[in-house]
């Protein structure tokens, strides 16, 4: 697997959005709500009223911004005529996401399948989440997987994000910006005493290992003499991590006689 190449996730977000709502969302960019609705995604307004309702549309709640009490009565007169016929199908509770972790995400119970309701700025993740999900299979499987879990998300939406995919298009030189990770050298001389280490960040595209964890970065370690170099998937970036994979590392590379710990090499670490 060639993993030389990282992508700019930020730059990758703009051009999706750029092609499927004619905006990249960011401030002092608006939206146009006709391209919001063509595309049949809500806008956050509309999301957020409903939400609101389902939460507080019996109690009422206290701005945390203003600090002003919002009554029940004044949540429920944000609600149109058919608020009534279709509360019933909509829920807002935790879901477990595709990469293990939770997240609370408003539900429209289709055919008896809770499905999860998006705005516009939530479609970007989504379609990446069940894209990465596939192992970057193309939009078949992807709208597939994107159909399965989520409610509102177009076929077409899936197609612009798989065609702005730079992993699946790198061939055809259609590259979001890219970070370069050094060759693994030739030589097989081993370690010396002076190594650099570096953390690649690799959670736009991350490796599923067989134990189903995702590996979001990538750990370069570097013989400073030699130029030897050696590659590993690791899951977190913090302290603890990484002195545990570049202990094990150490354990691998260096000769026994010669093993030290992390702490007595002069490792480099450059997060």
């Amino acid at each position: 697997m060639n993993m030389s190449v990282m992508y700019d996730d930020d730059a990758l977000r703009r051009r999706f959005n750029r092609a499927a709502f004619g905006t990249t969302f960011e401030p002092g960019d608006i939206p146009s709500p006709d391209a919001i609705h063509r595309r049949g995604i809500w806008t956050k307004d509309k999301y957020d009223k409903y939400v609101l309702r389902l939460q507080y549309g019996k109690t009422g709640y206290t701005d945390p911004i203003t600090g002003v009490l919002v009554t029940a009565k004044e949540v429920m007169a944000t609600a149109d005529s058919k608020w009534n016929e279709e509360r019933h199908c909509y829920k807002y509770e935790d879901v477990q996401m595709l990469d293990g972790t939770h997240a609370k995400h408003l539900l429209y119970n289709l055919r008896d399948v809770w499905k999860i309701v998006v705005h516009y700025e939530m479609v970007y993740d989504a379609i990446k989440e069940c894209h990465t999900a596939v192992h970057h299979k193309k939009s078949d499987a992807t709208k597939k997987k994107v159909k399965d879990r989520y409610f509102n998300i177009s076929e077409d939406l899936c197609k612009i994000f798989v065609k702005k995919c730079p992993w699946c298009t790198k061939d055809e030189g259609n590259q979001v910006a890219t970070y370069s990770v050094p060759a693994v050298s030739t030589r097989s001389t081993g370690f010396r005493d002076s190594c650099t280490a570096c953390v690649v960040d690799y959670s736009a595209y991350p490796i599923i290992d067989g134990h189903g964890e995702f590996m979001n970065y990538l750990l370069v370690l570097r013989d400073d003499e030699t130029e030897y170099t050696v590659l590993c998937p690791i899951c977190s970036k913090d302290e603890r991590s990484l002195l545990y994979e570049l202990s094990l590392l150490f354990a691998i590379l260096v000769p026994y006689a010669r093993r030290n710990t992390v702490e007595k090499h002069r490792v480099k670490i450059m997060i």
